[in-house]
Order: C-alpha cells, then sequence, then structure tokens
C-alpha cells in the first residue's frame, strides 16, 4: 500500500537535553510536538529529527489523537514514539525506528520548530512532497515536483505496456528493461490510444 502525501508541513529538531537550554526553549511556549498537533493542515505530514535516539521519544498516542483529529496524514520519525499498538490502530501511516515506553525527558529537547532536519540521513524540508510505502519514504523537494511527477507517470506508463506484453507471453528480453524496438513501436501507438 503506498500512502501519498500532500507534503512535510510540520518539522521539528530534537537535541540531547541540557537543563539551562531545556528550561529557556520551554518557558517559551508550548512543547513543540503539541505546536505541530495543535497547527496541523489536512494531509500533513509531522517529520521529527530525534538523531536516531531509541531511548527516548518525541510523543505518543494522545498528543498524535490530536494531529489527526486536524486531519494529519502520518508521522515519520528519527526516534522512537510511545504508544505503538494505539499507532497501529489509527488511521494514518507512521515510520519510526521503535517504540518505547519513555517521555521525551530526561534524554532530549524540542528545540526547532519549521526547519530543514535530518532523517536517516536525509535532509527534509518543511513543505518537501513526502510519499510513503512499506519499505521506506520517498522525499522529493517542492521546487521540483513536477519535474518528478511528470517522470513518474511516464514511467508508470510504460511499465504498465510491459507488463501487458508480458502477460501477452513476450519474453522479458524484448520488454524489459528496454524494450526492442519492435516493442518501442507498438509502445508509441499504445500512447497514441490512451
Amino acid at each position: 500500500m503506498i500512502a501519498v502525501w500532500l507534503g512535510a508541513r510540520a518539522t521539528a529538531r530534537y537535541l540531547p537535553n541540557r537543563k539551562d537550554l531545556r528550561e529557556k526553549i520551554y518557558a517559551a511556549g508550548p512543547q513543540l510536538n503539541y505546536r505541530t498537533a495543535e497547527e496541523a493542515q489536512p494531509g500533513d505530514v509531522l517529520v521529527f529529527d530525534a538523531g536516531g535516539e531509541t531511548r527516548s521519544t518525541v510523543s505518543g498516542a494522545m498528543v498524535t489523537t490530536r494531529f489527526l483529529m486536524r486531519g494529519g496524514a502520518g508521522i515519520i520519525v528519527d526516534g522512537c514514539m510511545r504508544d505503538v499498538p494505539d499507532l497501529a490502530a489509527m488511521p494514518a501511516s507512521f515510520y519510526l525506528r521503535c517504540g518505547h515506553a519513555s517521555s521525551v525527558s530526561p534524554l532530549m529537547m524540542a528545540v526547532d520548530y519549521q526547519v530543514p532536519v535530518r532523517i536517516a540521513g536525509v535532509t527534509v524540508a518543511p513543505g518537501d512532497y513526502l510519499i510513503g510505502e512499506r519499505h521506506g519514504v520517498l522525499v522529493i523537494p517542492a521546487s521540483i515536483i513536477d519535474k518528478v511527477l511528470t517522470k513518474a507517470m511516464e514511467h508508470d506508463e510504460q511499465e504498465q505496456f510491459q507488463r501487458k506484453l508480458l502477460l501477452q507471453g513476450e519474453p522479458v528480453y524484448e520488454v524489459y528493461p528496454t524494450l526492442n524496438e519492435a516493442n518501442k513501436k507498438k509502445f508509441e501507438e499504445f500512447k497514441k490510444k490512451r
């Protein structure tokens, strides 16, 4: 199953806890995971950079419930979340390193909101387009989305044609990964009919 998301509208970055900074940041306003839930728009994906930390969590079922009620579509965490059985029952897609029973503190603190973040070695910026499936998540910068979608649709159309030929008994050598000359001509005719 593929989940197509509108974009990474909310990003949050966590760092290892440091008491003096944490007190200053948390005194300035609500915790960032609460803010990401309250400000969520329909189709949003929350992207939490927890630096791969697996001994602490960024959020759990309660705040996620609010995020979903505001129209959220999915959450990506380079780290852990609480309440994984509850999350699994929710109508959203989740990508995380693991589940854990702890809270954010005392190991981590939320420090940045709506900034580029790092998820498993990939930079994700607010507004990027994300496409997730069982194997992982594809990040597409907003500046190239039209080009990527055009290329993807062309590729999909060719694979549909190739699959059709294979189902009709054509040898794979003449069809995939590259169409032979005769099948290239058939493909051009196929596209004209669509």
